[in-house]
């Protein structure tokens, strides 16, 4: 976490609403029920990563999320609104991003066949 602590709060019960506004080159987006681990994979899947994102704040609950950001696709032309989701992760949500070396799950395939006919 960032030096303020987190800047997002826990998930009401009764919350369920999902919304995205594309503001011309930016996107609003709220996730509620989010757990830290929902969030990581949106950071990777919308920062274009090629390695994981791994929650280690050690917060366990369901919070609701409201992050403003501009896709890379964007950036070029965002001007002086443009802000990368890794910038916008660490002052909208008051989460630091580290890059650390981690274990990651892969599977190798090392022989294959065709089936033989039954």
């Amino acid at each position: 976490m960032g030096k303020g602590g987190p800047k997002f709060k826990e998930s009401a019960p009764d919350e369920d609403t999902k919304w995205i506004s594309n503001d011309g080159s930016n996107i609003r987006t709220k996730i509620p029920k989010a757990t830290l681990e929902d969030l990581s994979d949106f950071i990777r899947r919308n920062a274009d990563l090629d390695r994981p994102v791994i929650d280690a704040t050690g917060l366990r609950g369901t919070y609701t999320i409201t992050i403003n950001y501009t896709p890379e696709r964007n950036m070029p032309h965002a001007g002086d609104t443009a802000i990368s989701i890794l910038t916008a992760v660490q002052q909208q949500l008051g989460l630091k991003l580290e890059p650390r070396t981690a274990p990651v799950r892969m599977f190798v395939i090392d022989h294959i066949e065709k089936p033989a006919p039954n």
